[in-house]
């Protein structure tokens, strides 16, 4: 798949340009850029993003699985493996949706990486305004 920025009106939710994530496989999840935030021991972190889907109307429906948070594993930090923090629902397709989710806590002071996901042979999914607190 491909990631470039899009600046189409419409295509980004407050200001251009958006990320625009559009996967050519239904077999592999294209990851969009990946985003660092710390955390410091024993504290956890809560995640926020818009998404949306693209619709007939935007030139190409979006056919793939909806998008997904992911939080990447961090061993050190005492996350084991990936893990989806929200997944979208029928409300991205054409309109920008917020997903949004909390980290385990960590187990020592670390850098935490999420991104958003997606597969599909057919249109593309947006991202943007990304936030953590």
């Amino acid at each position: 798949g491909t990631i470039t920025r899009d600046t189409t009106a419409g295509l980004y939710r407050t200001s251009s340009p958006s990320e625009r994530l559009a996967p050519n496989t239904a077999s592999f999840k294209l990851t969009g850029s990946v985003k660092r935030f710390a955390v410091a021991s024993g504290a956890s972190a809560t995640v926020s993003v818009y998404v949306r889907e693209s619709v007939v109307s935007d030139g190409t429906d979006y056919n793939g699985a909806r998008a997904r948070l992911v939080l990447k594993a961090n061993p050190a930090a005492g996350i084991a493996a990936d893990t989806v923090l929200a997944t979208a629902t029928i409300s991205s397709e054409g309109a920008f949706e917020l997903l949004s989710g909390t980290t385990a806590a960590v187990t020592d002071d670390a850098v935490l990486e999420v991104c958003v996901d997606c597969d599909g042979t057919t249109g593309w999914v947006n991202v943007d305004d990304w936030s953590v607190a």
